[in-house]
């Protein structure tokens, strides 16, 4: 045999191989295009069931007064006020420290939050 016929002969291998690794993708990408279509169909968004009612988190931000990575003014006030959450839901902690709250007080507000939200320990 010449070299040609075994060049040939090796791709002519390798193409079933690389068809056989593509249908598995191809009906991935029919079945999501099918489900697409069909709730394009009937009018419903992919979020429908959030249209009647909202998930609400509740917060609590244990910060530093004086913190230098995330200053009061400029990003800790901000943030708390564009929470998404009820006011009454919300808790704004602040420590006279810098960036780092004294750990006594950061488990005392904690427990305090969990006890409010979830009950007391028992």
């Amino acid at each position: 045999m010449k070299i040609d016929q075994l060049a040939d002969r090796n791709l002519g291998n390798l193409r079933p191989k690389m068809r056989r690794h593509r249908v598995p993708i191809a009906i991935a990408l029919a079945s999501m295009l099918a489900g697409a279509i069909y709730t394009w169909l009937l009018g419903q968004d992919v979020n429908w069931d959030w249209r009647n009612y909202h998930e609400y988190n509740v917060w609590a931000l244990l910060n530093g007064r004086y913190d230098f990575d995330t200053p009061l003014n400029c990003c800790q006030l901000p943030l708390f006020r564009l929470l998404g959450t009820p006011q009454k839901d919300k808790r704004h902690a602040l420590f006279d420290t810098g960036h780092l709250p004294p750990r006594n007080d950061v488990i005392m507000e904690t427990l305090d939050w969990f006890d409010h939200y979830l009950g007391p320990a028992k």
